[in-house]
């Protein structure tokens, strides 16, 4: 007879953080929706815009602890981290790494009638740590919205969100510390500031492991359906490290990314591409803001010299192959058993991925008919060089 387990309450059972409402639930397309950090201890701590004193202009912002047997931990309903006038929108979460977490949100407070970047910090115990109803982190003139947001590994958090101050679609970051201090300058520091075809939008976020943070976002329209993937690496001491407005980590009929990092200093994004069809592409970008090379399918992993053949070769003919990840400019030669340099085949001459083909027909540079014996083929790629013995017996 077949049963079935319930192995683990987060697999078996939902868990309630809130049971509070609003008369009209759908109104932002079902809220502000929920998003969650780890609370370093098997549990989680949950944010969500909040429709508890629904006016049609009053959302607030919410969230819950909740442990590893999934209990609540933290007052029924959740605790309150903004309840301030107007509208709260889209909160985001990462945590302290001291069992609390930091959450941030675009605020429509100000009496000017644009939102503003705000967070709030909340310890293990449910309680706000910072200014009440959240501290600012931006009030630049126009529209600061969809932050999104990491840890800084030392207890703080770096905030990052599109920026309308100068043009619309600028980029925009700010480092927060632990005790609800702002680091960078006031109101952020730019990580792009392209205008026209260049406007960012959808920030995405991942720590660099050193303080700092990698940020992505989408860029364009270039032309029609052209939007790019951009990035932008900031310093611990809100310094850009690359180029000028970013590095371009993708173009076609890109999508808003998504990000994580790549414990190297670097990142990898992905994204929904539409230039062949809804497909799914990612993008590798060190932490030097060189991008990763992509080899097209079927292309060998690393450089590699095959054996030439036939080998030996009896009628003077030798074929040389080798393998490429990426095109590379390519030098090989013919050496005799001394390590002179007999003939050429190739100098600094570029070659597609994939494998490739020299040919080699016994003679040296003159046209001579070399001698029966050993010889050795040398290619070098790149930095890459590898030899292989040859055999001729005519």
């Amino acid at each position: 007879m077949a049963r079935s387990l319930a192995l683990d309450w987060r697999v078996s059972r939902p868990c309630p953080v809130a049971a509070q409402r609003g008369p009209d639930n759908d109104r932002l397309g079902g809220g502000g929706g929920t998003q969650i950090a780890s609370d370093g201890e098997g549990g989680a701590i949950v944010v969500w815009q909040d429709f508890r004193t629904y006016d049609a202009t009053h959302d607030d912002i919410y969230a819950q602890r909740v442990d590893a047997a999934g209990a609540p931990q933290w007052s029924a309903g959740g605790v309150a981290l903004c309840t301030a006038a107007d509208n709260q929108y889209y909160p985001t979460i990462a945590s302290d790494g001291a069992g609390g977490a930091i959450a941030t949100w675009w605020d429509n407070r100000s009496a000017t009638g644009y939102f503003d970047i705000y967070a709030q910090r909340v310890n293990a115990a449910g309680v706000p740590q910072w200014t009440s109803d959240g501290l600012a982190l931006c009030t630049a003139p126009n529209n600061q919205i969809i932050p999104t947001i990491v840890s800084d590994g030392a207890g703080g958090a770096i905030v990052t969100w599109q920026d309308d101050r100068g043009a619309a679609g600028y980029i925009y970051a700010q480092r927060v510390n632990a005790a609800g201090v702002p680091q960078w300058t006031a109101d952020g520091v730019a990580l792009s500031t392209a205008t026209a075809a260049g406007k960012g939008s959808s920030p995405v976020i991942a720590s660099d492991g050193a303080g700092g943070a990698i940020v992505a976002w989408l860029s364009g329209p270039g032309g029609p359906g052209s939007y790019y993937i951009y990035a932008q690496r900031v310093d611990a001491a809100g310094a850009p490290q690359w180029t000028v407005d970013g590095v371009l980590c993708a173009g076609q009929s890109c999508n808003p990314p998504t990000i994580a990092s790549d414990g190297a200093g670097g990142a990898i994004v992905t994204w929904q591409d539409n230039r062949s069809g809804a497909d799914i592409y990612a993008q590798r970008v060190y932490g030097s803001g060189g991008v990763a090379a992509v080899s097209p399918p079927g292309a060998p992993a690393r450089f590699q010299l095959l054996a030439p053949s036939p080998n030996p070769s009896r009628d003077g003919q030798l074929t040389i192959r080798f393998n490429l990840p990426s095109t590379e400019r390519v030098s090989a030669q013919v050496l005799d058993v001394q390590g002179h340099r007999v003939r050429t085949l190739a100098t600094d001459r570029e070659f597609p991925p994939g494998t490739q083909v020299l040919g080699w027909d016994g003679r040296n540079n003159a046209g001579v008919s070399l001698p029966n014996g050993v010889y050795f083929v040398e290619v070098r790629a790149g930095t890459h060089a590898e030899a292989r013995r040859a055999i001729l017996l005519h």
